[in-house]
């Protein structure tokens, strides 16, 4: 499974590579660090041979959704499954986006978003989801396209389990975290987050 990473900072893709870990089977990396001006279609040719995509919206200066950023997100995400991260508020059109909502439209065959703030429960359980919904790829073919993932749903799926105990952080702050790791060693876990040995 190859995951291409675009518009996160350093500790955010560090932190979402954490949680995808998890849930896929050894996956690759490429990334495409936050760049404001950034535009969609600079691409390198060598990260375009990728199974996944996530995309953080305010990462690449989409804050607002216009017509032409439709096309680009449209042209990255292609027929490949992603998870977009829209920004918070009103999501500056994109919860609204023509092309995020038409089912009909040849864009990813298993597309979520999620919005901003995005803590590690929501980007956990959306990404078991859309691994849910890849698996099922083969099996069906009439899964919707694009689907707002619902964070109440995750947050209380999150609670249901009284044995386990979850830390849940917002992703900027599992990004500091990662990033500091006298933190990780302060929680008896090492650089990345599994346990020393």
């Amino acid at each position: 499974m190859k995951i291409l990473l675009i518009g996160l900072s350093r500790g955010s893709a560090i932190a979402v590579e954490m949680l995808a870990s998890v849930v896929w089977n050894e996956p690759e990396y490429a990334r495409i660090e936050r760049n404001m001006t950034a535009t969609l279609g600079e691409i390198p040719r060598e990260m375009r041979d990728y199974d996944l995509c996530m995309i953080d919206l305010l990462g690449i200066g989409y804050s607002r959704c216009t017509a032409e950023r439709e096309m680009a997100l449209k042209q990255v995400i292609q027929s490949r499954p992603a998870l977009i991260f829209i920004p918070p508020g009103s999501g500056g059109g994109w919860l609204n986006s023509v092309m995020l909502q038409d089912c009909q439209v040849h864009t990813a065959a298993h597309c979520l978003t999620v919005q901003h703030p995005i803590s590690t429960t929501i980007l956990r359980e959306a990404m078991k989801d859309l691994h849910r919904r890849m698996s099922l790829k083969s099996q069906s073919s009439n899964l919707p396209v694009i689907n707002q993932f619902d964070t109440q749903h995750a947050e209380k799926n999150a609670g249901n389990h009284p044995t386990q105990k979850l830390e849940n952080y917002d992703l900027e702050t599992l990004a500091d975290i990662v990033t500091d790791t006298s933190e990780l060693a302060r929680k008896g876990m090492g650089r990345w987050g599994g346990a020393y040995r």
